[in-house]
This record gives C-alpha cells, structure tokens and sequence, in this order.
C-alpha cells in the first residue's frame, strides 16, 4: 500500500471522525504546537522499517498521554480514540509489514515524487 493512501486515510479520519483538524497545523497554545507535532509524526509511520513502528506508536502514545494533561477532557479523549484507531486499524489489522514503504523504490503512487 503507498504511504500516500495511508496518510489520505489518517488525515481523513483526523479531521472528520475525530474533529482534530485545528490540532493539524501548529498554531495557537504552545501545548496546541505540541500536539500538533505529535499528530504529524504518526503520518511519518510508513517510511519506519516494520520492525521500528511498534516502538514509535507507543512513543507517541506517551507523549500524547503527557499533552492530554494540558487540553479539555473532550480533547483528551478525541486524541485517545484516534490513537485507539491507529493502533487498532492499521497496525493490528493491516500490519506494519504491509504499510511500511522502508526500502521501496517508490514511496507514493504520486508520478512526480518518483
């Protein structure tokens, strides 16, 4: 699977499922920035060998767990479904074999990136 589809498919659910949209570009609170930063790394899962990505989930978890802290409850807990989704979806039901691009000639299926 190109890390393009992946990465359509987490924004979408970002914005739309979740409501994390605001979080998605680093503006407002310095906590805000700091979500903001964790939220975009989880697109960066696919370029990881499958062997790393277990460890940089439960890293983000950690750090989202820390930030939860520091926004309203409604918040928290939208950031914990959305790793719930990560988790449960792609790398327990699609695999971390099968959404990494580590050592592919082509990481997208965008022409222009090749």
């Amino acid at each position: 699977m190109p890390r393009y589809h992946f990465s359509r498919a987490l924004y979408h659910k970002l914005v739309s499922k979740f409501n994390l949209g605001a979080f998605y570009r680093p503006t407002g609170s310095p906590a805000q920035k700091r979500i903001s930063h964790v939220l975009r790394q989880y697109f960066g899962l696919p370029l990881l060998k499958p062997n790393h990505m277990k460890a940089e989930v439960e890293r983000l978890e950690k750090e989202l767990q820390q930030l939860s802290g520091h926004v309203a409850h409604t918040v928290a807990e939208r950031l914990n479904r959305f790793h719930i989704y990560v988790v449960n979806y792609w790398m327990n039901l699609m695999g971390p074999i099968n959404i990494s691009v580590a050592g592919a000639l082509h990481k997208t299926n965008n022409v222009i990136e090749r």
